[in-house]
């Protein structure tokens, strides 16, 4: 027969798992002293000891530099995936500032590779949180369910919650009017004991029978921890970062995951304070927790535990960024999801952060250093939605997360030269060059001079720029895009190649109009065509299967992205040396008049369709660049990337 707390286990729905924890109490002895921990939510502000921490080994707090490595060991963790980063957080609320703040930062350091599963049971509480996750998060990949964490599935159970009408009669109730909806679980005791909590003896409060009155009854649905996976799309091992606030039934019902042996996440954490079972469960589960290889730790209202990271070899994390790559949707594929949208107005900061553009290198980066030129990226919403923090305000010396990709507009990169001995943390630089530099205009200094200093410094692990200068083993072409001068412009664009993205070719070349004035890198032997307006031009690049584009003000120009977009080959003077790398076999270099004069003469005589080979256009994707530069924050320094042009047809999926 059972010793008693073995058959309340079992009467809570624990069976087995809650045996398998009595079996493994004397490893609770072994846990320890050392142990730290730092809720990753709350950047380790402030803490607070309770009764179940002091009774729990590990209660050592976690300093700043731990819960920065917690972050980090996410991020290295995201890498060494063939899919994005999974969470699984099951009874959000509507999330606190933090929480998504959090979330945001993990999905900006991740390079987008983040899915998240948001799991609520209320309604409206529901409703609020789709919206504070789009204001904060935008678009990207996350689903939510609305349900209830269970022991059985059912379509209704009672759910309670605390009614407004508390706030009525009590306006100097402590808790604030805006976080009532935190006031809620499957049991009204555990609902009535949080009121009384923060209740005062003069609000009469301190009667359970008055405080009853005050609930409301929800009806929700119920799901048990195998069918929230079904319903999630994930399977047990998928699940990278677990957390529950399951208001007093978190270690009733962890047991539901723990059972599931390929369930073992990177990093989970669960609620202990106020839980239905007594304290007793919580230290049966750190133990099973330890018996599994997890570092257990406790701070403030949470249990957090931990596994390591496995080590992986260079090749490993090269085909997963390949996988990651062509896991991507295709461009067709994004352009068609743009077009298909019933938005109206301007939707160029949708279009930025799908597609190139010089907005780039603030899209890529998780830091900003200097002033920002708002002349490479005039769209400044993206500006502020971005909330790059400048480190150059920072305390010396500056610390980085693992994964950090720093933006640097050319006028400031003599002072982040100046700057690199406060550096602590290896960092990837975005330089962005929509326009040639105001200093080297004004031959105030030599860019590639000061490139190359910068590149000495061991911890700049890589450099991608707009407009290259320089050929190196940690540096390489970043794309400048598509053109966002003018509101609307973007908008325009995306509108316009949804529309002709299934246009047959039918002209062998088509020749561009070419301004003349000030472009210092057009060659005047390159023939200029009749000016158009702007959708007869789109129309054109449709139907053309090369397009002339030279260089202008700087090497780079407009041009060449949008004939690639409309899948059209560009035929330019771009030097090889720097831009071969970029555009592979999209792109016809031609240095000498009598070269492009054969050229076009052939292509205008019926070889245009025989040369022809559709182009990449992968390389228009941010997801893309988002990838490449999360590969390069794991790299070696001095090794060199690998070849756009050899990781596989981009157009092609790579085999997995």
């Amino acid at each position: 027969m059972l010793p008693p707390s073995s058959r309340m286990v079992m009467s809570a729905g624990l069976d087995l798992f809650g045996l398998r924890l009595l079996a493994v109490l004397p490893c609770l002895q072994g846990l320890s002293e050392e142990s730290r921990l730092c809720q990753p939510f709350s950047r380790c502000t402030f803490r607070i000891q309770n009764e179940t921490c002091r009774s729990l080994r590990p209660r050592t707090k976690m300093s700043k530099a731990d819960d920065l490595e917690h972050f980090d060991m996410l991020v290295r963790y995201s890498r060494q995936l063939l899919r994005p980063l999974t969470v699984l957080h099951i009874g959000t609320n509507d999330l606190k500032d933090e929480e998504l703040d959090w979330y945001y930062d993990l999905r900006r350091f991740t390079h987008d590779s983040l899915h998240l599963v948001f799991v609520e049971p209320q309604p409206w509480i529901m409703q609020k949180l789709r919206s504070r996750v789009v204001e904060w998060l935008g678009q990207g990949s996350v689903r939510f369910l609305e349900a209830a964490l269970c022991f059985e599935e059912t379509p209704e159970k009672r759910f309670y919650a605390v009614s407004e009408r508390l706030y009525e009669d009590f306006p100097k109730y402590s808790i604030p009017k805006s976080m009532i909806g935190r006031i809620s679980s499957l049991s009204k005791g555990h609902v009535i004991s949080l009121i009384l909590q923060f209740a005062s003896e003069e609000d009469l409060l301190s009667k359970p029978e008055l405080v009853e009155s005050y609930l409301e009854e929800i009806a929700v649905r119920c799901l048990t921890a195998d069918r929230i996976l079904q319903e999630a799309a994930l399977q047990p091992w998928e699940v990278d970062l677990f957390v529950s606030d399951l208001e007093g039934f978190d270690t009733q019902l962890l047991p539901g995951f723990f059972q599931m042996r390929a369930f073992r996440p990177l990093s989970l954490m669960f609620e202990h304070l106020g839980q239905r079972l007594p304290d007793v469960v919580t230290r049966w589960t750190v133990a099973e927790l330890a018996s599994r290889g997890y570092a257990v730790y406790c701070h403030f209202a949470d249990i957090v535990a931990l596994r390591q990271v496995p080590q992986t070899s260079a090749s490993h994390l090269r085909y997963a960024a390949l996988s990651q790559i062509a896991a991507l949707p295709s461009f067709g594929e994004e352009i068609e999801r743009f077009g298909a949208s019933e938005r109206r107005g301007y939707r160029d900061m949708e279009f930025a952060t799908s597609f190139i553009s010089p907005c780039l290198p603030l899209i890529l980066a998780t830091h900003i250093f200097g002033k920002y030129d708002f002349h490479n990226c005039p769209l400044r919403k993206i500006v502020v939605a971005t909330r790059l923090q400048n480190i150059r305000d920072m305390e010396f010396p500056v610390l980085l997360p693992e994964g950090s990709v720093v933006s640097v507009d050319t006028d400031s990169l003599q002072a982040f030269r100046d700057f690199m001995p406060e550096l602590q943390s290896a960092v990837v630089l975005v330089v962005g060059r929509h326009r040639r530099a105001h200093l080297q205009r004004h031959g105030e200094f030599q860019l590639t001079s000061v490139l190359l200093e910068i590149l000495a410094c061991p911890l700049v692990l890589h450099i991608f720029m707009q407009n290259p200068e320089l050929s190196h083993p940690d540096y390489e072409a970043l794309p400048m895009g598509f053109n966002n001068d003018a509101p609307g412009l973007l908008t325009k664009l995306g509108k316009e190649l949804a529309i002709h993205e299934g246009t047959v070719k039918r002209i062998g070349v088509h020749i561009s109009h070419l301004a003349r004035r000030g472009r210092v890198h057009r060659p005047a032997w390159f023939p200029s065509g009749p000016s158009m307006n702007l959708s007869d031009y789109f129309t054109e690049l449709a139907e053309a299967f090369f397009v002339t584009s030279p260089g202008g003000d700087r090497f780079e120009c407009y041009r060449h992205w949008e004939a690639l977009a409309f899948k059209a080959i560009p035929i330019s003077n771009l030097p090889r040396d720097l831009y071969e790398s970029l555009f592979c076999s999209s792109m016809e270099f031609v240095y000498t008049e009598t070269a492009l004069t054969d050229l076009l003469r052939s292509l205008k005589l019926g070889e245009a369709s025989r040369r022809y080979a559709e182009p990449t256009r992968h390389l228009l994707l941010v997801g893309l660049w988002r990838r490449r530069v999360a590969f390069a924050t794991g790299k070696i320094k001095g090794q060199r990337l690998p070849s756009l042009c050899d990781s596989a047809d981009l157009n092609k999926r790579v085999r997995l």
